[in-house]
């Protein structure tokens, strides 16, 4: 007898989605009776002209956007952040992100692919100024024609780095994002949690299966350092962004990293070996916040994205792969509710949609929440930050 695989496997996902989707709705009906406090008359939380404003003129672009109702409290005024975004593709998406993390007295960058439309940046420019006056733009003389794998994956990070600096003499921290993700962490908690972290830089290194050969040989630079890989995604200090665009030494990191890429005429990921490596050198870059221990013998997942690689055998929820790496669905919600991740990469609007939404609204009802009662929601524990290992073991 001739079973047909393909039908089998068919059947099953089909079968997969239509319980996600059970799920999923029945999810969206217990949210909305356990957080009913959070939806509170118009004169109890009440929404500003601006906001009003914001959300008239957003209308304009017929997405349909979510209203943030939020209250900014004395700590998170005394602990400003810069954001900067890399972004090529999906407008929609980069709103509704803008949207989630904005807060007026932070500091925003947004590096549009010099490969991108006139009209794609055009878009975006314009929904920013209905956004707020603290979103700019990487002027296109200084945009970077992005190629994956290449330096020029690095170079955004850097000029928005730089243009933020410049721009905001307070921020605190930098975090930096593609157009691709989202947060699980409303703006009160992201700077909790890093008031907790004591002044860490949250930095992935590792030193095994590092991939040797997209690193610079040994004596590449007059340094005495070990080269680490790690992720692009860094949630560092002001002090690191300023050695690393500024200090000679992390300037020898950069020429020896482009000078590998030019002998090895293939892609090295250099984005993820420039943070690493300035973070994990403690004796060498004297940098405030660096890791003083070995980063993938005592720490345990990046506190700053929760990703699922392939390789790790950790579940899909969509089943869906992208390089390697899981297109966030239906399935993994319930992990995102929980994680003490700050952001969650990566999302694809064609593949389970409804999971960005319900991750959206819940995002929104935590602000709702804080507005109201002032302190985060109960699903936020301080503590898990607080007694991290990267909290005590840095310079």
């Amino acid at each position: 007898m001739i079973h047909n695989a393909y039908s089998t496997d068919g059947f099953i996902r089909i079968m997969r989605k239509v319980i996600f989707s059970i799920f999923a709705v029945g999810f969206l009906l217990l949210l909305v009776i356990s957080l009913r406090e959070f939806q509170r008359p118009a004169e109890i939380i009440g929404k500003d002209t601006e906001r009003v404003i914001t959300e008239n003129c957003l209308r304009s672009f017929g997405i349909p956007l979510l209203s943030y109702t939020y209250m900014i409290t004395p700590v998170e005024k005394e602990f400003p952040l810069a954001f900067s975004l890399q972004v090529y593709t999906h407008p929609e998406r980069v709103i509704r992100l803008l949207l989630a993390i904005h807060r007026p007295h932070n500091l925003y960058c947004v590096h549009v692919d010099a490969k991108s439309s006139k009209q794609y940046e055009q878009m975006l420019i314009l929904a920013a100024e209905c956004i707020g006056p603290n979103i700019f733009f990487v002027p296109d003389h200084q945009r970077t024609k992005v190629r994956w794998g290449y330096f020029t994956e690095l170079e955004p990070d850097l000029t928005c780095s730089r243009l933020l600096l410049a721009r905001g003499k307070r921020w605190k921290y930098w975090i930096n994002l593609t157009g691709q993700e989202f947060p699980i962490r409303t703006n009160l908690e992201l700077v909790l949690a890093l008031r907790a972290l004591n002044g860490t830089n949250l930095v992935e290194a590792i030193y095994r299966n590092r991939y040797i050969e997209r690193l610079p040989p040994e004596g590449a630079v007059d340094l005495n350092i070990t080269w680490f890989k790690g992720s692009v995604h860094v949630v560092v200090r002001r002090e690191f962004v300023e050695y690393m665009n500024n200090d000679n030494k992390a300037q020898q990191l950069l020429v020896a990293l482009k000078a590998h890429e030019s002998r090895a005429n293939r892609e090295i990921f250099p984005d993820e070996a420039f943070f690493p490596t300035l973070n994990h050198n403690p004796h060498v870059f004297k940098i405030p916040g660096a890791f003083l221990g070995t980063h993938e013998e005592t720490v345990t997942g990046m506190i700053q994205r929760l990703k699922i690689w392939k390789i790790s055998g950790e579940p899909c929820g969509s089943g869906r792969f992208i390089r390697f790496i899981c297109m966030l669905g239906i399935g993994d919600l319930p992990r995102l509710f929980t994680a003490p991740n700050f952001f969650a990469n990566k999302f694809m609007p064609d593949i389970e949609p409804i999971a960005y939404d319900i991750l959206e609204f819940w995002l929104a009802s935590k602000t709702a929440f804080e507005a109201v009662h002032g302190v985060p929601h109960s699903s936020f524990n301080l503590s898990y930050y607080a007694t991290h290992v990267m909290a005590w073991n840095h310079l």
